[in-house]
């Protein structure tokens, strides 16, 4: 199940690397649809990892596969993908933001620490 739902996280992860390239650097957003730049949409989608993360400090990793909590996380990473296509973010540039804000994310509990550990460990693109 763990490996089934890493591989759930990662697809997640994957839809918001599309596009092109975008040279501004955005201010912060709170929404997908504010996004403006690949910087605001690698935010939103930082936001919607560390939700995840935070969900996951007192579940099983079973009841968090079957959360409400993770499909958000699911409908959050296709709008971020979506949005990604629209403003022709690169996949070079997501990473290099992934990258950049990846080690910010915390977690506490057994699952969501596995989650961040694979989340650090695998880097984006998977």
């Amino acid at each position: 199940m763990r490996m089934i739902f890493a591989t759930l996280l990662f697809v997640g992860l994957f839809a918001a690397a599309c596009g092109g390239d975008d040279d501004e650097n955005g201010g912060d957003v709170t929404s997908i649809e504010d996004a403006e730049t690949c910087e605001q949409v690698m935010d939103v989608a930082m936001q919607e990892i560390q939700s995840l993360l935070d969900a996951a400090s007192d579940m099983e990793m079973t009841e968090l596969a079957a959360s409400q909590e993770f499909t958000d996380f699911q409908a959050g990473m296709e709008a971020a993908g979506t949005k990604s296509d629209e403003i022709g973010c690169s996949d070079e540039e997501m990473e290099t933001l992934y990258n950049e804000r990846v080690d910010d994310l915390t977690a506490e509990g057994p699952v969501a620490e596995d989650l961040l550990e694979q989340l650090q460990q695998e880097g984006f693109g998977f």
